[in-house]
């Protein structure tokens, strides 16, 4: 029974490790287009050379986004599994996935309130309401202190 508890821990994981990096994925694609969007509108205008500067700056995003991506799904693998030995794989996942939300919260809101500031869908503002719920309240879970009883 042991081994069974032990192998269903990993497998959950490992579900959550490939959770993380589909957000992270999801949290570089929104970023990316929120940031384009916001030196479109408010950098470049009509400059020419402003276009080359916003071209390596968005190089650099990519770039800086996928680097910190590959070294948080190394480390957060080690820490999911360190997790499973000792218990505690819930509070882990909780302090992994609920900075990944708020980011991508962030990334939406940028781009929902300066890129798109046309009156936006009702949708589209209970979306940016869920995310900052689940990405507040992810981290609010996870610090708490387990009841001992």
């Amino acid at each position: 029974m042991k081994k069974l508890q032990q192998w269903s821990g990993y497998l959950l994981a490992y579900t959550m490790w490939i959770v993380s990096f589909l957000l992270w994925l999801g949290f570089m694609l929104l970023g990316r287009d929120a940031l384009l969007g916001v030196l479109g509108l408010y950098y470049i205008g009509e400059s020419f050379q402003r276009r080359f500067q916003a071209q390596l700056v968005d190089r650099v995003f990519v770039f800086g986004t996928g680097l910190i991506w590959v070294i948080l799904m190394i480390l957060v693998e080690n820490y999911f599994r360190t997790g499973v030995k000792k218990g505690d794989l819930g509070r882990r996942v909780g302090r992994v996935l609920g900075p990944q939300v708020l980011l991508i919260f962030l990334a939406d809101a940028v781009k929902a309130i300066w890129v798109d500031p046309i009156p936006l869908p009702w949708m589209r503002w209970v979306l940016l309401a869920v995310e900052l719920t689940v990405g507040v309240g992810t981290i609010y879970l996870s610090s708490r202190k387990p009841h001992l009883s």
